[in-house]
């Protein structure tokens, strides 16, 4: 093995280490792992091969130890089962058990004197395993257990030490980070199954905090944190959440008190000082709008000491990420890179720029940080990982360099694990380009966005009318013509957002895009004096308001055009069949029942049951020919424009998306389209009009809002 400088073992690297190893094997790979570590202060003990003399002795070597660890690997207990076969097993309760009884004069509590032990075993890998023995170790002061990979006895020695030593150093580091939490929990309960109780409990107010949080039930859901506080104040998640819905009520002290509290709790885990941060920057937020809001100039030394804070928290939520043991081996350095990653991100995304400009100094440190951490502490090995592709595109994307981080983002949509957050942070990008005002990329990220088939569409579709709309402001300088052209797509594209997600007027982020809001309105209104003038064609009215006899005419259209789409050609001609002998009304109005599809079918069967062998069908083939007959003749003679044509192919090829995006473009574009009498005569188009209208009489107009009214 080659000697390496352990840094997150650093803090830990003086304590004492007293050995009391039974396995002789395991006793020469740990001496030499430790010195390997570097831990300076290392003894051993001679373990007699006999259980219940392992005990005395330890007893014995337990009432020297003041101060550090002992690492235990008793001998096993020679037990037979009822059969009488002979077998090994610990017997952990039992051998502390039995080294607690040699404390006669009570001088010492079972933690006192048991505490700093760390027993330490081979066994088959077994997680369940494991919290059941350190559940058994409880009522001792014992804090951890050191299960250990079973290695070959004809192993490869030096591929086995290296093997082993990794596996100590996770399992010390873990110990070293958690010791004082555990010691803690302890203290507080008195035994495994009540903390395992409070746990439990914890748990389930956790979760109805998180139902509250989804209910927009705020002050409820922080008054249950600190409920779940009360039950199990040992962890942190409680104290951390609490803090996080007290900054979303911009109750900064209580918020900063909640994350100091789990910073005690949790002295090694880095949320609570990267949630310090977090607040300090919505702090920073927070003061210069109502700052500006009162006509007054934000004081920079407020600004700079809340920012300085924040940097020195993220630099600190950095270092104990790296230090951070959640699992074993090559896992481990994994998981740590991941929570670095994270932190990045997190830096990399404060939005700072919007609100003290990019040129700003704490804005430029601090995206250095976010950049240098990428950099140096996730890609310093020059291999990047899949799932930190996302960091590193927006890594690049704030370094200037919009085509790598395009690939980047790109590639990690390509992986089912990190698709999602791919394209939010690309929908980010998008959104962060059009607000520094390069229109032209934010298209055109958008539509690279778009192509990926993001599970957000509609937002998707809305950013991207919003960054077509801006670039139609920014061409109204130029080209009046060019302008109005860009106006035109980008209603399209925003209507079909709200036909594709009718929900986005009920989010508060949709009404701060006010650039777009008189366009909406304007659509919203020619749609509405469509929907009056198109009085010739059947309204849309609902099946409840139907008579029977229209109810059971536009249910058989349904199911023929089902039939048809499916491809059972001959099924819809024994249902058209069937029609014309039990719903007569059907043919009698076929101009009004038949859906464009159905007549369609209907024109093509005309020939070929003229054709057919069985009379029956003949004459039902006139009839078809009659009633096709009669449809055409009820057509406009004159052909549909072009801007309606357009809507008509989508409806053809069952796009209704796009056939609402081509509606809305030929309507804005020429509102006296309306009145055209192939339009009126089209069902179907007139029914997607009127469904455009009730989608977009979700907008609350009134709830956009100038700048000035945002900062207010």
């Amino acid at each position: 093995m080659t000697q390496e400088n352990n840094t997150p073992l650093g803090p830990y690297l003086d304590t004492p280490i007293k050995l009391f190893i039974a396995d002789q094997t395991l006793l020469k790979q740990t001496t030499a792992i430790l010195g390997e570590l570097g831990f300076s202060d290392v003894s051993t003990a001679k373990v007699p091969s006999n259980y219940f003399q392992a005990m005395r002795q330890l007893f014995s070597e337990l009432m020297g130890v003041e101060e550090g660890v002992v690492l235990v690997n008793h001998p096993p207990k020679q037990m037979k089962d009822t059969s009488g076969l002979a077998y090994s097993d610990w017997a952990f309760a039992d051998f502390y058990s039995g080294v607690l009884s040699f404390n006669k004069s009570n001088r010492r509590s079972a933690t006192d004197l048991l505490g700093c032990c760390i027993p330490m075993f081979p066994s088959a890998q077994d997680h369940d395993i494991r919290m059941r023995v350190i559940e058994d170790l409880f009522p001792f002061g014992i804090v951890g257990a050191f299960m250990l990979q079973i290695q070959d006895l004809y192993g490869n020695k030096a591929q086995q030490l290296e093997e082993r030593k990794y596996e100590l150093r996770d399992y010390l580091l873990e110990y070293f980070q958690n010791r004082k939490g555990k010691q803690a929990e302890m203290r507080q309960y008195k035994s495994a199954e009540e903390l395992k109780k409070r746990r439990a409990e914890s748990e389930q107010i956790m979760a109805d905090v998180e139902k509250l949080k989804q209910a927009g039930e705020f002050d409820k859901a922080i008054a249950l944190c600190r409920r779940a506080i009360e039950v199990l104040p040992t962890d942190p998640d409680a104290y951390l959440e609490g803090g996080r819905l007290l900054v979303k009520k911009k109750k900064y002290p209580p918020a900063m008190e909640m994350f100091r509290d789990a910073e005690k709790v949790s002295e090694d885990l880095p949320a609570p000082n990267q949630e310090i941060a977090n607040l300090r920057v919505a702090q920073t937020k927070d003061y210069i709008a109502k700052k500006r809001a009162m006509g007054q100039q934000p004081d920079p030394e407020v600004i700079q000491g809340y920012l300085e804070e924040a940097e020195a928290n993220f630099q600190t939520a950095i270092s104990k990420a790296e230090n951070v043991v959640t699992a074993r081996g090559d896992q481990a350095a994994s998981k740590g890179k991941d929570l670095v990653a994270d932190i990045a991100e997190n830096i990399l995304t404060l939005d700072l720029g919007q609100t003290l400009g990019e040129s700003h100094p704490m804005v430029r440190r601090l995206g250095r940080v976010g950049q240098q951490t990428l950099t140096d502490k996730v890609g310093s090995d020059g291999k990047i990982q899949p799932k930190h592709l996302v960091h590193f595109g927006l890594g690049s994307f704030f370094d200037g360099d919009l085509a790598t981080a395009l690939r980047y983002l790109k590639e990690a949509a390509g992986n089912e694990e990190t698709f999602h957050d791919a394209c939010t942070k690309l929908n980010y990008i998008g959104t962060q380009l059009r607000q520094k005002g390069d229109t032209d990329q934010s298209i055109k990220v958008y539509k690279e966005l778009l192509e990926l088939r993001p599970p957000f569409r509609g937002v998707a579709l809305f950013n991207l009318a919003v960054a077509m709309q801006s670039k139609a402001h920014d061409l109204s300088a130029v080209s009046q013509q060019a302008s109005l052209d860009m106006e035109i797509k980008a209603v399209g594209r925003a209507v079909e957002a709200i036909y594709v997600d009718p929900n986005l007027p009920r989010d508060a982020n949709f009404y701060q895009n006010t650039i777009i809001a008189p366009q909406l309105l304007k659509i919203r209104n020619i749609l509405q004096e469509a929907s009056t003038v198109s009085s010739g064609a059947m309204p849309a009215v609902p099946d409840d308001q139907l008579s029977p006899t229209d109810r059971a005419c536009r249910q058989a259209s349904h199911k023929l055009e089902a039939l048809l789409k499916q491809g059972k050609d001959r099924e819809a001609l024994h249902l058209m069949f069937s029609l014309a002998q039990k719903l007569r009304p059907f043919f009698m109005e076929f101009q009004k029942h038949a859906s464009e599809p159905v007549a369609k079918f209907a024109a093509r069967l005309h020939p070929v049951l003229l054709k057919h062998d069985k009379p029956k069908m003949v004459i039902f083939g006139k009839i078809l020919g009659v009633l096709v007959s009669q449809m055409e003749k009820a057509k406009p003679k004159q052909d549909l424009p072009q801007p309606l044509q357009a809507v008509l192919m989508a409806l053809n090829r069952a796009d209704q998306a796009a056939s609402a995006h081509e509606l809305a473009k030929a309507f804005y574009a020429q509102p006296d389209l309306a009145n055209y009498p192939g339009y009126e005569a089209d069902e179907t188009m007139v029914n997607l009009s009127r469904e455009l209208l009730h989608k977009l009489g979700n907008i609350d107009f009134n709830r956009f809002k100038t700048k000035d009214q945002q900062a207010a």
